[in-house]
């Protein structure tokens, strides 16, 4: 069994959204850009119909949220490091992949 390369666990984009860039909260915490793209994503997501948690901070550099797709959850991170890149996972034991 192999992996279709021509399946990707991402995507690079540009994005005309308004930013404010990284802000500084007051207890120095770092609050990442790309806020309302995910949450347009998520509701983009949603629309048709997919059930879709909350955007949640993951750490400092993105915005993230879980999609569901019957019984498969998808995790979904968003982060800025040249270009917006959105990344997916669907975590769980290798194995359990392997023979879903």
């Amino acid at each position: 069994m192999g992996t279709d390369p021509s399946i990707r666990s991402y995507a690079a984009f540009e994005a005309d959204f308004p930013e404010e860039g990284v802000v500084v909260a007051a207890d120095g915490a770092e609050i990442p850009a790309g806020r309302p793209i995910a949450e347009h994503l998520r509701a983009a997501l949603e629309a048709e119909g997919l059930s879709v948690s909350e955007t949640y901070q993951h750490s400092f550099y993105g915005w993230a949220f879980d999609v569901r797709f019957g019984p498969v959850t998808v995790w979904c991170m968003l982060q800025c490091p040249d270009q917006w890149l959105l990344i997916t996972e669907v975590p769980g034991r290798f194995i359990d992949r392997l023979f879903r």
